[in-house]
């Protein structure tokens, strides 16, 4: 029972996941960043949590899911900002990359 819950869930999000980058390539970033910020990955992966740990650990589990939203969109908001500050450098987006990733991580 559980690994089928976990395999669904994993089919399902990468079904999403394949899914927003067509929208991605066939509609543009907006339409398709606006389809792939929808929180459709999280649900099947609670309901997963919830079949393999329980409420208990579903709790435990979701607790830290807005933090790791907020890291995502502070890790984004990076690559809007970071390019102006490096244009000038000899690298700009070595540099905006590693700049995102120190942010996100």
């Amino acid at each position: 029972m559980v690994l089928a819950s976990i395999l669904l869930s994993a089919l399902f999000a990468g079904i999403v996941a394949t899914g927003v980058t067509v929208a991605i390539e066939k509609w543009g970033g907006l339409v398709g960043g606006l389809l792939g910020s929808v929180p459709s990955t999280i649900v099947p992966a609670a309901v997963g949590m919830y079949v393999a740990g329980g409420e208990q650990g579903l709790v435990a589990s979701m607790s830290v899911v807005p933090l790791g939203m907020l890291l995502n969109a502070l890790f984004l908001g990076a690559w809007l900002v970071l390019p102006r500050w490096f244009s000038k450098t000899a690298r700009p987006l070595l540099f905006t990359a590693l700049g995102a990733l120190t942010i996100w991580s």
